[in-house]
């Protein structure tokens, strides 16, 4: 499946639960951002580990 399919799917998917755009597009963005931010922390925990 491509990407545009897979995003259909999940678009879909996703209204199926009652969700608004602005509400999905709230919480994909978020979780990125989490998920970016979780692995930002991780680098600088090893960087700071290793300088020890």
């Amino acid at each position: 499946m491509n990407r545009a399919a897979a995003s259909r799917t999940r678009t879909n998917r996703d209204r199926m639960k009652g969700l608004s755009d602005d509400a999905l597009a709230l919480a994909r963005r978020t979780a990125t951002c989490t998920a970016a931010g979780l692995r930002r922390m991780e680098k600088r925990k090893m960087v700071a580990a290793s300088r020890t």
